[in-house]
């Protein structure tokens, strides 16, 4: 719809993902709408420690939750720490 060819995803960086199931989401969500996914793992040479680092230095905000309801339940209940989301 959009004219892209092909697509990835970031959420590989995350520690808590499992690259094997993202990868299946994507190879099945390019077979639906005929594009080309390109399977990348951003974990690979640091590339979350790289990501926080980058952040600080930039000054962006990190969510400290995937996004979904139940995610941000479970932050929520977590004990406060001055340096999450940063």
């Amino acid at each position: 719809d959009k004219g892209l060819e092909r697509f990835t995803t970031v959420m590989s960086i995350s520690p808590h993902k499992r690259i094997e199931m993202l990868n299946a989401a994507g190879k099945s969500a390019a077979e639906e709408y005929g594009v080309h996914y390109e399977p990348y793992n951003f974990k690979k040479d640091d590339g979350f420690i790289k990501s926080i680092q980058l952040s600080r230095e930039l000054g962006l905000y990190r969510q400290n939750y995937c996004g979904c309801r139940l995610s941000r339940a479970e932050r929520d209940a977590r004990p406060k720490n001055n340096t999450e989301g940063v």
